[in-house]
């Protein structure tokens, strides 16, 4: 897309753009497509999603990254599908190239196939719990191995400071405002 600030702003829009299918495909799967269909609708139309994505800042990438994880770990556990599980364990890893709360894709994600996992363990068959597990992990590990292997020196330059309580604290509230905007915005 360039280097322009107008290019900068463009990829946050089409981020967010890429959200709205993503949120649609898992509205629609835990509730249903009426719900899918509005859950799109509100997405498509709320300002601050659209201004969020206007404004230049690469907060916005994470957004799809954590969409499409969650849609892709839902439809893999629904459909017992090792190829949906797979996807959202490689979207899942592109979370840790996004902003560091981008990273937490791969533990909202995974508790989204546990419904599978314990089906498959009051079932009885364990390879239904490896036919979604091991695609998930290795998707996760096929996308973001570059970034796990220099994870330590983005964790301390990330940590350089000696991290206080209160750090960790707006650090948290700020990954909740991000993930929960729409939400906290019009409450």
């Amino acid at each position: 897309l360039g280097g322009s600030m107008e290019a900068f702003r463009l990829s946050g829009l089409l981020a967010v753009t890429a959200t709205i299918p993503g949120l649609m495909m898992l509205a629609n799967s835990l509730f249903g497509p009426r719900y899918g269909w509005w859950a799109g609708f509100f997405l498509a139309v709320d300002l601050l999603s659209s201004s969020i994505g206007s404004i230049g800042y690469n907060n916005s990438q994470m957004i799809p990254v954590m969409i499409w994880s969650m849609a892709l770990a839902v439809r893999a556990t629904q459909t017992k599908s090792p190829r949906c599980a797979c996807f959202a364990g490689i979207i899942a890893g592109f979370g840790f190239y996004t902003v560091y709360i981008g990273m937490a894709a791969v533990a909202i994600a995974m508790p989204l196939l546990w419904p599978g996992i314990l089906g498959a363990a009051k079932d009885k068959k364990a390879y239904l719990l490896l036919r979604l597990l091991v695609p998930y992990g290795c998707g996760f590990v096929m996308s973001a191995f570059p970034m796990l292997l220099v994870i330590h020196t983005q964790l301390r330059l990330m940590f350089r400071r000696a991290p206080s309580s209160l750090d960790a604290e707006m650090f948290l509230r700020n990954g909740f405002h991000t993930l929960m905007s729409p939400v906290t915005f019009h409450s």
